[in-house]
């Protein structure tokens, strides 16, 4: 009964404080704080649909990434420009409910190191980034149940998104040096009851083969492939996949993701 009220006020907390893509993993080195205090106000975030946060605060920006992603894996999440994800961070730890795991890499590739943390058993995950001895948020999954990010081992991130009826959706995507989405491809399940129907709303998925079913949680579906245009938009031109060829792709995705024990653990102050 407690984790299930504990997993109660985690998904109203995240409503009420979010309505509103060698391995490439870097390990956080200790390094020595710094002794400048600056009072940091937030800017406008990357993410457009994140209101600005001003943090009354004073704190001792960080000097590195490296050192600011040490102070947030210690429990100190004074650095995070959004106060509601600093809160969540908090709950989650001082709850007991779920301790929030990371990683760090470069996944926009500008030299410069993120922090992927995973809040949440399920789906909740947040991208942050350094900036100016601070860190912003990139993103926040932490709504919806049946979509969530996972970090591949170089750099790319997957989203899946489980929806019953279509089927559930596997999108590769990057971050450019702004940190824009760009989709790259695309592996998709349609359950074969609701082909017709879908298709007829479509303008680019293809005549199937009605032998090639796939049989994905004991439902019978379609299974397709897109390569998307280096643009990130969609090519309209969806490959219908036999069973063998989508199960060898959940193979190369499975080896492609970051693994549970490439995850670290925040610890307590």
């Amino acid at each position: 009964m407690k984790k299930i009220a504990a997993a109660l006020l985690l998904s109203l907390f995240l409503f009420l404080a979010f309505s509103c893509a060698d391995d490439g993993i870097s390990s956080i080195d200790e390094q020595t704080e710094p002794t400048v205090t600056a009072s940091a106000t937030a800017t406008k975030p990357v993410n457009e649909s994140m209101p600005p946060v001003t943090t009354t605060q004073v704190v001792v920006p960080a000097s590195s990434a490296a050192q600011a992603f040490q102070r947030i894996a210690s429990g100190d999440f004074s650095l995070i420009k959004e106060s509601y994800l600093a809160e969540l961070c908090a709950w989650g730890m001082e709850s007991g409910y779920y301790t929030p795991r990371y990683v760090v890499m470069d996944f926009n590739q500008d030299g410069v190191d993120d922090m992927y943390i995973q809040l949440s058993p399920n789906y909740d995950s947040a991208l942050l980034r350094y900036a100016d001895g601070l860190v912003e948020c990139v993103y926040l999954d932490a709504i919806e149940g049946t979509c969530y990010n996972r970090p591949l081992k170089d750099g790319r991130m997957l989203q899946w998104y489980s929806l019953w009826p279509p089927g559930p959706s596997q999108t590769f995507m990057k971050l450019d040096s702004e940190y824009n989405w760009i989709v790259l491809e695309r592996y998709q399940l349609i359950t074969v009851n609701f082909y017709d129907a879908i298709r007829d709303e479509s303008d680019h998925l293809p005549e199937v083969l009605p032998d090639q079913i796939i049989t994905h949680s004991e439902i019978e579906c379609y299974g397709f492939y897109e390569l998307c245009k280096k643009s990130g938009e969609t090519s309209g031109k969806e490959v219908q996949l036999s069973e063998k060829e989508w199960w060898q792709a959940q193979d190369k995705i499975n080896e492609l993701l970051v693994a549970d024990d490439e995850f670290l653990e925040f610890k307590a102050p």
